[in-house]
């Protein structure tokens, strides 16, 4: 699993990219913001989240990744 940010004028994104050999099941953790919902992603997949960004910091950002 790999996980790349950026922003966006005020729009957080966080993308997480399976590079397993299987399936799995993940949920993005934000920092400053709502957590994501547990998804499925075969493997090769890619899912992207996004999340309203501050002007000024905090800004929101993926903490952690957990399986679900």
């Amino acid at each position: 699993m790999t996980v790349s940010q950026h922003r966006d004028g005020n729009t957080a994104y966080a993308t997480a990219s399976n590079t397993c050999t299987h399936a799995v099941r993940v949920r993005m953790i934000w920092a400053f913001a709502a957590d994501g919902g547990c998804t499925s992603l075969p493997k090769g997949y890619a899912y992207t989240e996004s999340r309203g960004a501050a002007a000024l910091p905090p800004r929101p950002k993926v903490s952690e990744m957990r399986n679900c």
